[in-house]
């Protein structure tokens, strides 16, 4: 319980894109950990990952992105509820793509011989590196409160 209050600490003293950065870039190091090395299947490397991951797991590191993105909803007209139901859905949409992709690569890597362990580094890009990638290419403005 403790590592999930660490994300609250953080949302409350960090800025939105500075609180973005951080549980995006700590998911990606995070989900690198989980996967230990390709010559170690030691469950050390995946306990490990844990309290690395926990700000940002869930879809903790977009907590402070939601809240601006329902406010310029609401500044363009639309309601939060509705804004809300879409973002949820686009979310489970994700969820479930996401879950194929990495299922289709475990079974790749099994089938070819490869690590089946870099099915976390996938997740890591993916939920991780991605983001922050569209953070680092949007303008800080974009994270100022909407007036």
């Amino acid at each position: 319980m403790l590592l999930f209050a660490c994300a609250a600490i953080l949302l409350k003293n960090l800025s939105a894109r500075t609180y973005t950065t951080v549980t995006n870039l700590l998911l990606w190091v995070g989900m690198c950990v989980h996967a230990g090395t390709p010559s170690s299947s030691h469950q050390a490397w995946f306990w490990a990952g844990i309290p690395i991951i926990s700000p940002g797991v869930n879809g903790s590191s977009s907590h402070a992105v939601k809240a601006l993105a329902g406010a310029l909803a609401e500044k363009e007209g639309y309601g939060r509820g509705e804004f809300s139901a879409w973002i949820n859905n686009l979310r489970a949409i994700a969820t479930a793509c996401c879950t194929v992709l990495y299922s289709r690569w475990y079974s790749i890597a099994t089938a070819r011989g490869l690590w089946a362990g870099s099915v976390w580094w996938v997740a890591g890009l993916l939920g991780g590196l991605l983001p922050q990638l569209l953070v680092w290419a949007s303008p800080a403005s974009d994270y100022e409160a909407v007036k």
